[in-house]
């Protein structure tokens, strides 16, 4: 890892470079980075080459294989995987408190959808779904509207 003078927002200052490969910063775990029950904050400017050839990485990591809690925070490309220009550059969140249900809730399906993603918008969760078949919409949107159901919001 490096530091080169950088321009940003009109302001001018040091950003830390890394070469894809070998270069990362790791900071030492101490209890004042729990992040126990409370809200925090992560906040990053990233910059990537217009064209990629290889992958992303880590922008946060922390994690404890043990107990199974931590978060992580991803850019991926998913470089590979497909052809399109959607799949690039793309955020990953998770977080693991290390505990499972003994039970999945069965919370339906969104018509007839192959493939989705969720999101939450003012308060409610939607799922954008890729379906097959005849009749049916290849991209609609559903609202989740409790127990099985979901509003089918084209």
């Amino acid at each position: 890892m490096q530091f080169q003078d950088t321009k940003r927002s009109g302001k001018v200052g040091k950003a830390a470079t890394f070469n894809g490969i070998d270069a990362f910063i790791e900071v030492a775990d101490n209890n004042r980075l729990d992040f126990g029950e409370g809200d925090f904050s992560i906040a990053a400017w990233v910059y990537t080459d217009e064209n990629l050839r290889d992958f992303l990485g880590d922008i946060i990591s922390k994690f404890d294989p043990a107990t199974r809690k931590g978060l992580n925070f991803t850019l991926m490309n998913n470089m590979g995987v497909t052809v399109t220009h959607a799949n690039s550059r793309n955020i990953l969140f998770g977080v693991d408190d290390g505990h499972l249900d003994s039970e999945w809730t069965d919370c339906g399906r969104p018509g007839n959808t192959v493939l989705s993603s969720l999101i939450v918008y003012q308060g409610d969760l939607y799922a954008g779904s890729f379906e097959v078949g005849d009749g049916y919409d290849p991209c609609p949107v559903y609202r989740y509207a409790g127990g099985t159901d979901w509003i089918d919001c084209g």
